[in-house]
């Protein structure tokens, strides 16, 4: 499987690391099993870590991602329950998160971190900054 989805600690983070070519159907999967992840533990928000630093993505796989954004698709990029962020510095994902972050396609905001430690970092802040605020 080009796609591994796995909960990081007893937190609401998963990590998904993508290797080897990406098809519109894994990332359909990545969604499918980052929403069934997020409903059994009851998270009312997920954050996705995904790691992409050995998938092989190209500009049209991007392009078809974007195309395929669907708020109504739980666990998608367009998902309100799921925050993302993206670790590695694939070319592709900065393009990702750039063309996600357009208001066409919901403006969506997906840092890119260098390495999965400062992405985990990333999240575990956003995760208490919310708590702390009571949200």
């Amino acid at each position: 499987m080009a796609i591994r989805v796995e909960q990081y600690s007893k937190e609401p983070i998963l990590i998904v690391t993508m290797t080897e070519t990406i098809a519109l159907d894994d990332i359909d999967e990545m969604y499918r099993a980052c929403a069934d992840v997020r409903h059994s533990i009851g998270a009312p928000v997920m954050w996705r870590v995904i790691e992409m630093t050995q998938a092989q993505v190209t500009f049209a796989d991007v392009m078809n991602v974007i195309r395929q954004l669907n708020a109504e698709q739980a666990g998608s990029f367009a998902d309100p329950h799921m925050r993302t962020i993206f670790c590695g510095l694939h070319p592709m994902a900065n393009l990702l998160r750039d063309m996600l972050a357009k208001p066409a396609h919901g403006g969506i905001d997906a840092p890119v971190m260098p390495g999965l430690g400062e992405a985990l970092m990333f999240a575990q802040d956003e995760i208490y900054g919310f708590a702390d605020s009571g949200m």
